[in-house]
């Protein structure tokens, strides 16, 4: 069992494998090697960086998630404007982007139960959000663990 740096990570991808295909907010993993706990290798998909306006929306939208607090209807017309500005972000859904997120939140103690960590929290600060070249909104490594 990997004990090493990333734990939070691998959980996250062990997530993908199982649950990837419920949303098309989350990465999409091509392999995993895990050699030893000094070596990971994840392949994953590549993304892109996100507009940093879009970011902090994104950010404030999953930390009232993460706290259990309802997404107010001013941020979903902020991320909805953001989107509509930024013509390639366009085809993305808010509503699809808050429900990705709650997933992960519920995901999230599951996942360290399962890989025996006592606490992995989500994490999705403005760094954590890409995007593919098409313009879809990608959760990247949003779980980060403390063991």
């Amino acid at each position: 069992e990997y004990r090493g740096l990333y734990t939070g990570t691998v959980a996250f991808v062990h997530f993908l494998v199982d649950h990837g295909h419920m949303s098309k907010h989350f990465p999409v993993v091509y392999g995993i090697n895990i050699d030893d706990n000094e070596v990971l290798q994840i392949r994953l998909e590549k993304l892109f960086p996100l507009d940093d306006e879009v970011c902090y929306v994104l950010s404030d939208i999953a930390s009232s998630v993460k706290w259990g607090e309802t997404v107010g209807d001013y941020d979903i017309s902020k991320l909805t404007e953001r989107l509509r500005i930024d013509g390639t972000l366009k085809q993305n859904n808010p509503m699809d982007i808050i429900k990705a997120v709650e997933l992960l939140v519920k995901a999230a103690p599951i996942y360290a139960k399962a890989h025996k960590l006592d606490n992995i929290r989500v994490d999705l600060h403005y760094g954590n959000w890409l995007q593919r070249q098409d313009g879809t909104i990608v959760a990247a490594d949003p779980w980060v663990s403390f063991d």
